[in-house]
């Protein structure tokens, strides 16, 4: 128990420490990889790197034009049918499935992670892309001069919703059908064009419930007027999910201890 104890000690010291790197090349990678050091105290953070690395090498490698669309289209044809990334099962979620080095292992994700991991590729191949919350589940929202198009990876990369720019506010256009963006234009004929909206609102964080990823509603959800593309908050807000995330799949099953320990790595964050 005593040695127990000495490896959560040095695992919080590590995840804080990484926490205070957050805005250094490649802190959101570390940080978040880190979190998982309360179960795996000999992970190097390090490792998860190249992984990432190798898949953006790939997406950059498969032909296609040089417009955001075709750039997702690569990067969802990639990591949903060539990888084979996916979401775990809800009804079988565990805390090893939100964290990043087992989900580059396995390639099975929590819905939080899916999102990550979808952010850190598509920053990887040139793409501008932050954290929203949307339909009770966290999506990536992929910027440009016209609009963001925001993306649900746990859906391998499904197009949820258009946000257009208008006036220095944003309204959210739902998709009347949700169009998806999973293989490249070059190989599969032209990108699937943009649906016409049926309605507008804001991207905000529907209602909580506890033990849930949403109980980081206030502090996660993102105003569209407000941008975080690659920020120290839009960085602290991904990280914030993760642990939030992990915090609420421990506790539904009943891990006490690693449901205490994240607790204090959430504290580390000053978001709790």
């Amino acid at each position: 128990m005593f040695k127990l104890e000495l490896e959560q000690e040095a695992a919080l010291a590590r995840f804080a420490t990484r926490v205070q790197q957050l805005n250094e090349p490649f802190g959101l990678e570390l940080s978040v990889a880190a979190a998982g050091l309360f179960a795996f105290p000999e992970l190097r953070e390090e490792d998860v790197l190249p992984h990432l690395d190798a898949i953006a090498a790939r997406v950059l490698a498969t032909p296609g034009r040089d417009s955001i669309e075709s750039r997702l289209a690569r990067v969802n044809y990639v990591l949903f049918v060539e990888w084979g990334l996916r979401a775990a099962h809800p009804l079988r979620l565990r805390p090893s499935h939100g964290m990043l080095h087992l989900g580059i292992q396995t390639r099975i994700a929590s819905p939080a992670l899916l999102a990550l991991i979808f952010h850190l590729v598509a920053q990887r191949v040139g793409l501008r892309t932050r954290p929203v919350w949307h339909q009770q589940k966290p999506m990536v929202a992929v910027c440009d001069a016209e609009g963001d198009l925001v993306i649900d990876p746990s859906r391998a990369g499904a197009m949820a919703a258009l946000v257009a720019h208008r006036h220095a506010h944003a309204a959210v256009e739902s998709i009347s059908r949700i169009g998806r963006l999973s293989r490249p234009a070059a190989r599969h004929g032209a990108t699937p064009r943009r649906r016409p909206a049926t309605g507008e609102g804001r991207l905000l964080c529907a209602e909580t419930r506890p033990g849930s990823v949403s109980d980081s509603a206030a502090i996660w959800q993102t105003d569209f007027r407000s941008p975080l593309v690659d920020s120290a908050a839009s960085r602290l807000q991904w990280l914030n999910l993760q642990l939030v995330e992990l915090s609420g799949l421990a506790r539904r099953i009943g891990a006490d201890d690693d449901h205490r320990v994240i607790q204090m790595m959430l504290r580390a964050t000053r978001f709790s």
